[in-house]
């Protein structure tokens, strides 16, 4: 699989890149609030030296399913930064309380890799559950 989208958050594990999240650019977006437009890469050992938020990237790699989250596997396939310092897709708002369970896949799944407003939580497939890393009042 193919895919060329904007870095919005790198995963680092022992301080190595070991993937990132990258999101389809606003003018690429499908438009349906029920589909995802994020998406996680894997990397280990082929993740691009200086790769960074906002990077336009390209990746070629194995489409996968890991811990119940799709990822694209580019341990052996390619990434490569096409640009640098591009705006990052327009935040998207979850509203919560969600409106059905959240112990399972609906009804926040499809943004669970997308760049969210508040940019502190962020959706554990491990866990099924959202984190909450801070709090404003």
């Amino acid at each position: 699989m193919e895919v060329q989208a904007v870095v919005t958050s790198l995963f680092e594990d022992n301080d190595a890149l070991d993937g990132f999240f990258l999101q389809e650019e606003d003018a690429d977006s499908d438009g349906d609030p029920a589909t995802s437009e994020g998406l996680f890469v894997f990397c280990r050992g082929n993740c691009p030296v200086g790769l960074a938020v906002g990077d336009l990237v390209t990746v070629t790699g194995v489409v996968a399913e890991f811990f119940q989250m799709t990822q694209i596997d580019a341990e052996n396939g390619s990434i490569v930064v096409d640009s640098n310092g591009n705006a990052l897709p327009a935040a998207t708002a979850v509203t919560l309380p969600a409106d059905g369970p959240t112990n399972g896949e609906p009804p926040l799944s499809r943004w669970r890799a997308w760049w969210s407003a508040s940019n502190t939580s962020w959706w554990s497939a491990n866990t099924s559950s959202w984190p909450v890393t801070a709090s404003w009042s």
